[in-house]
C-alpha cells in the first residue's frame, strides 16, 4: 500500500482540485486503485470469502471472521517451537497461539504434535479417571486384574478419548462395565486381554459408551 502519487495530489493527498484558480483534482490512476482494491480482497482470501459482485458486506465478514480466530491457520510446519524444559524458546508467541487456537478450533490432532504418557499401575483393580485420557496404561498383575469403565457420573471422558490398555503382567486383564455404561465388542471376542503383553484399546463413542478392540481373547 501506498499514499498516491498520481497528477494533481498535495502532500500524496487527494483533492477536489479547484477551477476557479486552475488547480486540476488528483487523478484516479490504475495503479493505486488496482492497489487499494487488491488491499481489501486480500483480507478477504485471508478469511477464505471469496470477492463477489454486488455483496456489500464481505469486508465487514472477513474482519469479524479474522477476530473471531478465523482466517488462514499457520500450520504446524510453519511454527519453530523449541522445548527448553519449563519454557519454550526460539518462538513467535503470535503463532503460536494461532496454531493452538486452530488445533481447539478443528478438534484435531497430528500424532506429531501430541506426547502420549505411560501410566503403570500394579494390582488388581482399577478404573477410568481423567489422569488415564489418551495414556497407555500398562496393568501388571500375576493373576487377573479388572479395568472398570466408570459411568460419565464419575468419571466424564470427553467423546472421542481413547485410552490403550497393555497386560504387562501375567494375569489377564478384564474390561468391566460399570453402572450404565455399554463397552461394545465383536461378538467373537471377551472384554479381556489375550495373553502377556497383549493391548487393547478404549474409545468412546457417545455418553457412556465406549468400544473396545485390539488383543482380545477369543469367546468359548
Amino acid at each position: 500500500m501506498y499514499k498516491t502519487d498520481a497528477p494533481g495530489h498535495d502532500d500524496n493527498e487527494f483533492t477536489d482540485g479547484n477551477p476557479l484558480t486552475g488547480t486540476p483534482a488528483t487523478v484516479l490512476d490504475a495503479a493505486f486503485m488496482n492497489e487499494v482494491m487488491y488491499e481489501l480482497i486480500n483480507v478477504l482470501l485471508a478469511a477464505g470469502i471469496t470477492p463477489t459482485k454486488g455483496v456489500r458486506t464481505q469486508l465487514l465478514d472477513a474482519i469479524i471472521s479474522i477476530a473471531a480466530g478465523g482466517g488462514e491457520a499457520v500450520t504446524a510446519a510453519g511454527v519453530s517451537v523449541e522445548d527448553a524444559g519449563d519454557y519454550f524458546a526460539g518462538t513467535n508467541v503470535e503463532d503460536v497461539l494461532q496454531e493452538l487456537g486452530a488445533v481447539i478450533a478443528t478438534g484435531t490432532y497430528a500424532a506429531s504434535r501430541i506426547r502420549r504418557g505411560v501410566v503403570a499401575l500394579a494390582g488388581a483393580s482399577h478404573q477410568t479417571d481423567a489422569a488415564h485420557w489418551e495414556q497407555v496404561l500398562e496393568i501388571s498383575h500375576g493373576s487377573a486384574a479388572t479395568y472398570t469403565v466408570r459411568p460419565d457420573a464419575d468419571a466424564n471422558a470427553p467423546v472421542g478419548t481413547s485410552i490403550t490398555v497393555f497386560q504387562t503382567g501375567g494375569g489377564q486383564v478384564e474390561v468391566v462395565q460399570g453402572s450404565g455404561v455399554t463397552v461394545h465388542k465383536g461378538a467373537s471376542f471377551n472384554r479381556k486381554s489375550m495373553e502377556q503383553h497383549a493391548s487393547m484399546v478404549l474409545v468412546k463413542v457417545a455418553a457412556n459408551t465406549w468400544r473396545l478392540g485390539g488383543m482380545l481373547e477369543a469367546a468359548a
